[in-house]
């Protein structure tokens, strides 16, 4: 078929629904009221769904003429769409959106468009209602209001195509309607806050309208004011919480840029003239541009451009930013002469400023601060007002730091970086410039005394147990450089303020090497004087130098940092000369406890890390003055202080070479210990000299120990001569605590088999049970019958000799001088048989061991010392050092019997710590290798102890008490917190409610019932490692009966169970049968065993008689 012909069919069949679908419409437009709105709404759907099919399947059918013949039927719906529903007037702005898309795409008929468009706006914008004199409006729904506006859109599109419709806007005659229409499509857009939908198609057909349909400038610059203000509505709301989509807030501001450009650029305004034309038109909308007008008009504009910079330039969307971007860059390119009459340039360069430095975008940046680059060449103009704005932010700087609005301060901080970076970069700065900027920071500091509370900013403080290891935030735990809590404004509200601030001095450190260098001196020598924020100034400088310099000089071989320069080694002086101060002793007086000389403290560790940093190798020779201090601070009572000195030994070791800050003490252990040996001078003893030993001892372990030797002795000196000061005198026990640790590792680790050993012999000497000695009797016996037989006759294992025994004889010749010489003249010297063997004398001890001998023999003078916390630490460093002094008898011994009198006073002391730690080490040394040797002083202590202080004072028990009498006065104590009655025989139930008691009773906790439990421990010990005589034994038996009852009666437990378990273990290995006569004896006597007569024919038996 003909191709005309088919389209000519297929718009005959189109032509012939529409026919059916206008008569069924025009019969229904007619119809009551009632039934109206339900009819119209099928017929309606069903064009709707005809027409938008023809719409998609042949576009090319539909024509004017068509479009025309469908329109007619719904103009009768138009004309009472005040009494139809919603979902009526909907469909029926659906399908005019249809036409004005196919049917009228290429031509629409003049009047028909301008009664279209005041119909539809009259629609979307409300009618009023003719009740209460028209004050009233129906307001349609949101679904008529976009149905609304996409028929205008398409209408205006089909305006611009046609020629008769292209001048209908600007006729003078039309101009209210156009007002009436802009209107109700801004209000349809401010009102569109919770419908994307309804603001893109109010947006859309704005667009249309302003850019493509009114060419007039005059009469678009007649409703520029409208338009501006509801702009302004729309991009900078009054109320924070109306939110609006991205891209309803990016196509207002490319509209508006649309719009001021299109009125007032400079093309635009060349020809006006200099007097206003006071002839207008009769309703006296259309305006004539003047330069007056000009004026008035960018004045306002200005005014309304602020808020919307304001508000769009720190929007959080990229886009949003951008289009405001865009805006800046086409006021600046096309609106100069508006922006000069109204003073707009400072607004617009502002907002450029402000967005180069966007780091959450950095294209926007670049492409901001590009525009602004290229806009400051052209115009002289930019330029000048950069520098004005620079330079108000910078006078501006000191008042805004003052204030607590901490995102104007980062803001304000951050635009004079920016700012300053824009002008180095357009060849505008200057030396005066960039020390107005460092001056009014410093003076910003000092004035709001940011570092007034700086120890507590919410740094993470790290204790002794976990040495050199930051926890902080900070922190990098992958080996890297560790960096710095801030200080200065180190709030966590404060972090973007602080953050701008670096950027700031990193910036003004990018500029000449010169003023860089003059800056730093300057603040340099005022730190010296003890200004901490001249320090940080100082440092912050050096910082962004030393980093521009690496930048600089990548590719080349220099050393940045060579300590030749002057500027390094003066930050040196300084950094060190505040340490040294604060290492002193008279850094702890409290006038200097300050907030000022904690940071000041803080700054120069910081400075020497940064030396480090810029050294490298070079810098392990100033190790031998700055170690010290670095190690002293890391126990200063400042929480800050401390962790900064953590940071900065990670750092320096990491920036030396070494592998961890343990390789870099020992490396500079001489030096170390050389300074703390004159700390701990007994003429001038630093009180934190010993904590310091304590941390170097606890970070580099063992390998330190051999350079320890006069230190001990040092200490121990300082002990005598500061004894009443129990602070000092538990610091350096503490010390001397930590080292006994270490060593005892140490030689543990070395000695394993050694103190087996002499556990292996202290058990072989143990006394033997009946059973055991009567088979060592028989073993003894069958020894000495196979020596004898051996002797008589020979072994038949043995050959019978048939040659003489010994070596043939040498014929060689009697040498007096090798004879003299040594030389007996045998060839072969017979070896030396196993019976004539000769002991080798033991190994010589290690230097290791010889130290814990030292500390062990220097300290147990101390036992007397009136501090209980003092005397506690000394008995525990006594039986730590047991542990490992025992491998060697030849030298444990001697010690021991050196430590055994004071040792054994302080069971008898009035503190309870120091009688548990005192039972628990006499435990140890019965159980170790000096059991066999204590036994008789064990046995004389039994009966006499030496109860008392040793100085006859009778600080503990009673004069001449012993053992036995401390053991029954304890249990007594513990009896009558029991509730038992004293000295009673306690039955088998009693022994039951003991042993349960002592498991879970918080009686337990006591500490008389402690002092019994270390007690019981010490006699289980006793009991395995010494002799005891029999009486001994006889009395710790009757006292303890009750708890070996107990034990058997609860079987081996936890706690006090397992301590009475043990208890009935040790003393049936020393006495089995005594252990079970005692326990048959109380039985007997509580009557709870009953007589059994055994009868056994011509035999009797006698009774048992106790």
């Amino acid at each position: 078929m003909d191709p005309i012909a088919a389209l000519e069919s297929a718009r005959r069949a189109a032509f012939l629904q529409a026919s059916v679908s206008g008569l069924v419409l025009s019969s229904q437009s007619s119809s009551p009221p009632a039934s109206l709105n339900r009819d119209l709404s099928h017929s309606l759907e069903s064009l709707l769904t005809h027409v938008r099919h023809i719409a998609d399947s042949t576009p090319h059918v539909l024509n004017q003429a068509l479009g025309d013949y469908i329109f007619f039927p719904l103009t009768h719906i138009f004309r009472q769409h005040q009494a139809l529903s919603d979902r009526v007037v909907e469909l029926v702005l659906r399908i005019v959106k249809i036409l004005a898309e196919t049917c009228w795409r290429a031509g629409i008929e003049k009047e028909l468009a301008k009664q279209l468009m005041i119909l539809v706006t009259f629609i979307v914008g409300g009618t009023p209602l003719p009740q209460a004199g028209g004050r009233q409006q129906r307001l349609p729904s949101e679904e008529v209001k976009i149905a609304g506006c996409e028929v205008l859109a398409g209408l205006f599109r089909a305006m611009v195509l046609s020629p008769s419709t292209r001048g209908l806007l600007t006729e003078e005659q039309n101009l209210p309607a156009v007002g009436h229409l802009i209107s109700t499509l801004l209000g349809v857009l401010l009102q569109s806050t919770e419908s994307v939908e309804l603001g893109k198609a109010s947006l859309d057909a704005l667009t249309v309208l302003i850019k493509d349909l009114i060419k007039d400038k005059d009469v678009l610059a007649s409703f520029l004011p409208g338009v501006v203000s509801q702009f302004t509505k729309v991009l900078a709301p009054q109320s924070k919480m109306t939110r609006r989509s991205q891209y309803i807030l990016s196509s207002s501001l490319d509209l508006l840029s649309h719009t001021l450009s299109h009125i007032l650029g400079d093309s635009s305004i060349n020809d006006l003239p200099s007097i206003s034309n006071t002839s207008t038109t009769e309703e006296g909308l259309k305006i004539i541009r003047s330069t007056s007008w000009l004026t008035a008009t960018s004045v306002q504009v200005k005014l309304a451009l602020e808020p919307i910079l304001t508000r769009t330039r720190a929007h959080p969307k990229p886009t949003v930013r951008r289009a405001a971007a865009n805006l800046c860059e086409n006021l600046l390119s096309t609106c100069t002469k508006s922006l000069s009459a109204s003073e707009g340039y400072a607004l617009v360069v502002d907002t450029l400023i402000i967005l180069s430095g966007d780091d959450q975008d950095p294209q926007l940046a670049s492409q901001a601060g590009y525009t602004l680059q290229i806009l400051a060449a052209t115009n002289q103009k930019v330029g000048e007002t950069l520098q004005q704005s620079l330079h108000g932010w910078i006078l501006s700087l000191p008042r805004v730091m003052s204030g607590p609005d901490e995102d104007l301060k980062a803001k304000v901080v951050g635009r004079v970086s920016v700012g300053l970076k824009m002008l180095n970069t357009m060849g505008g700065g200057s030396d005066v410039l960039t020390d107005m900027i460092a001056q009014n920071i410093r003076d910003s500091l000092e004035a709001t005394k940011a570092f007034s509370e700086v120890d507590k900013v919410g740094i993470e403080v790290v204790g002794e147990g976990s040495l050199l290891m930051l926890q902080s935030a900070g922190g990098t735990g992958g080996g890297g450089e560790a960096s710095y809590p801030e200080l200065i404004l180190g709030h966590r509200t404060q972090k973007e303020t602080i953050t701008s601030l670096k950027k700031l001095l990193s910036t003004i450190g990018s500029t000449s090497s010169e003023t860089v260098t003059t800056l730093a001196s300057t603040y340099i020598r005022d730190a010296r004087d003890g200004d901490p924020v001249s320090l940080w100034m100082a440092l912050n400088l050096l910082r962004s130098s030393s980093l521009n310099e690496e930048v600089e000089w990548l590719n080349i071989d220099v050393n940045i940092g060579d300590f030749g320069d002057g500027l390094t080694q003066e930050l040196f002086s300084v950094a060190h000369g505040i340490l040294t101060d604060a290492t002193s002793a008279t850094a702890y007086l409290p006038q200097l406890d300050s907030p000022t000389s904690t940071l000041t403290t803080c700054l120069a560790l910081e400075s020497l890390s940064h030396i480090a940093s810029t050294q490298k190798s070079h810098f392990k020779s100033e190790l031998v003055d700055t170690l010290y201090p670095l190690i002293h601070l890391l126990g200063s009572p400042s929480p800050t202080i401390a962790n900064h000195a953590i940071v900065t030994i990670n750092n320096i070791s990491l920036h030396c070479g070494y592998e961890s800050p343990k390789e870099m003490i020992l490396d500079n252990v001489d030096y170390l210990i050389n300074a703390l040996a004159l700390k701990l001078n007994t003429f001038d003893i630093s009180p934190q000299a010993p904590r310091v030993l304590g941390m170097v001892v606890k970070l580099t372990g063992k390998r330190v120990l051999p350079f320890l030797d006069d230190l001990v002795e040092g200490m121990v000196g300082a002990l005598g001569a500061y004894h009443g000061y129990e602070k000092m005198c538990t610091g350096l026990v503490g010390v001397l605590g930590e080292i006994v640790a270490v060593g005892a590792e140490e030689e543990g680790d070395r000695n394993v088999g050694k103190i087996e050993g002499a556990q292996s012999e202290q058990k072989r000497k143990q006394r033997l049970s009946p059973k055991e000695l009567v088979e060592k009797f028989r073993e003894e016996e069958r020894k000495r019958k196979r020596k004898k037989l051996g002797d008589s006759q020979p072994s038949p294992s043995e050959p019978t000799p048939h040659a003489p025994w010994g070596a043939p004889k040498s014929d060689k010749k009697f040498d007096p001088e090798a004879y003299l010489n040594g030389d007996m003249g045998l060839d072969n010297p017979p070896p030396q048989s196993s019976s004539t063997a000769v002991d080798l004398p033991p190994p010589e001890p290690s230097p290791t061991y010889k130290l814990l001998q030292k500390i062990t023999k220097l300290t147990q003078r101390l036992l007397t010392h009136p501090s209980p916390a003092l005397r506690i630490q000394l008995v525990n460093l006594i039986a730590t050092s047991s542990e490992v002094l025992g491998s060697n008898e030849k030298e444990w011994l001697p010690v021991v019997n050196e430590i055994w009198p004071g040792l054994v006073r302080r069971l008898f002391d009035n503190e309870p710590g120091v009688v548990m730690s005192a039972a628990r080490t006499v435990g140890r040394l019965a159980a170790g290798g000096a059991g066999e040797f204590i036994s008789s002083r064990v046995n004389d202590a039994w009966a006499y102890g030496g109860g008392g202080d040793g100085r006859g004072s009778g600080v503990g028990g009673k004069e001449g008490e012993g053992m036995y009498e401390l053991l029954k006065r304890v249990k007594t104590q513990v009896e009558r917190e029991r509730g038992i009655r004293p000295y009673s025989r306690p039955t088998l139930a009693t022994s039951a409610v003991v042993s349960r008691r002592g498991e879970g009773s918080t009686r337990t906790h006591s500490s008389t019932q402690q002092i019994y439990t270390a007690l019981l421990e010490m006699l289980a010990s006793i009991c395995r490692g010494c002799r005891l005589d029999e009486v001994v034994f006889d009395q710790m038996l009757e006292t303890v009966g009750d708890e070996l009852e107990a034990a058997i009666a609860g079987g081996k437990g936890e706690g006090e169970g397992r301590v009475r378990w043990e208890l009935l273990k040790a003393m049936r290995r020393v006495n089995r049968e005594g252990v079970w006569l005692e326990i048959r004896r109380r039985r007997w006597e509580r009557g709870e065993c009953v007589e059994r007569d055994t009868v056994v024919e011509g035999v009797s038996f006698p009774g048992v008689v106790f």
